[in-house]
């Protein structure tokens, strides 16, 4: 019997090892369809990564001729805008010129005021220049009568 019961614990135990042989094939089975899922997505996302990565590379590079393309860009607007200062400066000192000549014809207007004053002046004095040097000339011949008539009468 202790045989019976040896066999019997043996058959029991290859019964008991069966059957969770079966469960570990199918948890191995299982596990093993896990691990290609896995190494599936793996697969996926190293794809994902190389793609972005050459995206992200390819940006770098895009940014990098933006950069360069804005730094030229930029050292033309400081050119211009140097150009433009200077340009500015010189307009400002026309400016100034162009106040002195406002000022220098504002004078020459006044000038011109007093030379046309002048003018009206020296009309006047011309004419009564005129009448006294007629006033004169008259005074002279009746003096020079006079003396006339003196020595005739002398």
């Amino acid at each position: 019997m202790k045989i019976f019961k040896d066999i019997f614990i043996m058959k029991g135990d290859s019964m008991f090892f069966n059957k969770k042989n079966k469960e570990l094939k199918k948890e191995v089975a299982n596990l093993t369809a896990i691990n290609k899922e896995y190494e599936e997505k793996c697969e996926y996302y190293q794809e994902k990564y190389l793609q972005i990565k050459t995206e992200y590379v390819e940006a770098l590079k895009r940014n990098e001729n933006f950069n360069n393309a804005f730094r030229e860009s930029f050292s033309e607007l400081s050119s211009k805008l140097i150009s433009v200062e200077i340009t500015l400066s010189k307009l400002e000192e026309k400016n100034k010129e162009f106040s002195k000549t406002e000022t220098l014809v504002r004078k020459f207007q006044d000038l011109e005021g007093d030379l046309i004053k002048l003018s009206r002046e020296i009309g006047r004095l011309s004419t009564f220049l005129e009448k006294h040097t007629n006033f004169n000339k008259e005074t002279s011949t009746y003096q020079a009568n006079l003396e006339k008539s003196y020595r005739m009468f002398k």
